[in-house]
Formats: C-alpha cells, structure tokens, sequence
C-alpha cells in the first residue's frame, strides 16, 4: 500500500521519502531512474539495501551489481553513484547512522 502511494513517477529522475528518524540514525526510501552521481556521508556510515530493481554501485573505482535483496555499507567519507539497470526504478532503503 505504501509503496503503490510513493512511488517514483515516469518522468522523476530521483525520489526520496523518509521512512524514519531516531537520534542519530536516518531511514529513508531512494527511488532512483536517472543516475545519482557522486553522494556520500561525511559524518556517518551508511547502508543500503534493495528493495527493488537493479542497478550498480560504483566506489573506489569498482562497480557492484545490485539486485532485489543486495545488501552494501558505505564507510563514512566514500563517495559512490548509483545508476540503474533495466526500465524499472532501482528502490534502496537507506540507513544511516552516525
């Protein structure tokens, strides 16, 4: 029921909804279509898990394939980009804590 509330448009590039907030940790839906370019936390890990989709991970220079169920932590202070594959939304629950 959510997801069918929120999804990501036809024409939105990216789409992101907070899901959930605590003290110091962030939760939040990214719905990717066009590719995220260079993101990363300074200050706090981050973890990522897809809900849906595909799509690539690029960091240090190395690309990890993502799919449904794919689990990846960003250390704090690396850069990454997410692009997806196929014509369907990459959907990655972000977490983040510091």
């Amino acid at each position: 029921d959510w997801s069918e509330k929120n999804l990501i448009g036809r024409n939105d590039p990216l789409r992101e909804t907070a899901v959930g907030r605590m003290a110091v940790t962030t939760a939040t839906v990214v719905q990717v279509r066009d590719p995220i370019k260079e993101r990363g936390r300074v200050d706090a890990d981050e973890m990522l898990y897809v809900i849906a989709g595909e799509g690539t991970l690029r960091a240090k220079g190395r690309d990890q394939a993502l799919d449904a169920g794919s689990f990846v932590v960003v250390p704090r202070g690396v850069m990454y980009s997410l692009d997806r594959r196929g014509r369907n939304p990459l959907i990655v629950l972000s977490i983040v804590g510091k």
